[in-house]
């Protein structure tokens, strides 16, 4: 038989896995302005006596819990508080890091014309430090493989022109015209 705590909004917070051994876990996501979600959560088990009364346990859980929970919202930068009854409360709203110059500036619209296309990768040519190089982790295919620090546009390998090719497969570079 599986036993489960529940937190007063109905969360699982325990779960015996086995005679005096329980999980708990905690996790917490949330949105970040113009860097997306962020997540945190820590798991963990607690072991119980033989003579433990239920009560005893479900001190031990909410502990265990309480715990989890103000670690996980340190990690995310959120102030809480632990009331006398030990239910951690989120005193503030998260603490927001500055935005760095790139973050506040919207992105200009991805190009249309095969001539933008070209200016941009000439503009990738002459500085590929300017671009963030996606190629090797893209999670989503239909991301671009190259996109600029600054401005967010980006540039796909599939429609780069000859002259992009020839410097992405090392035939070339921006001081040896092709």
């Amino acid at each position: 038989m599986t036993v489960r705590k529940l937190d007063g909004d109905g969360n699982v917070i325990g779960t015996e896995i086995s005679p005096n051994m329980w999980t708990i876990q905690y996790s917490r996501k949330m949105g970040r302005e113009n860097y997306g979600n962020e997540e945190c959560g820590l798991f963990g088990q607690i072991a119980t006596e033989d003579g433990d009364t239920w009560e005893q346990i479900q001190a031990k859980l909410d502990a265990a819990f309480a715990f989890a929970k103000t670690a996980v919202h340190q990690q995310l930068g959120i102030t809480t508080i632990v009331t006398d009854d030990g239910i951690v409360r989120d005193e503030a709203q998260p603490q927001q890091a500055p935005k760095p110059a790139a973050a506040r500036r919207r992105p200009k619209a991805a190009p249309t014309t095969q001539a933008d296309r070209n200016a941009l990768w000439d503009e990738w040519i002459a500085d590929p430090t300017a671009w963030w190089d996606n190629r090797d982790n893209k999670r989503n295919p239909k991301a671009p493989d190259f996109k600029h620090k600054e401005t967010g546009q980006g540039l796909w390998v599939d429609k780069a022109p000859a002259s992009a090719l020839l410097v992405l497969n090392g035939e070339a570079t921006a001081e040896e015209p092709f």
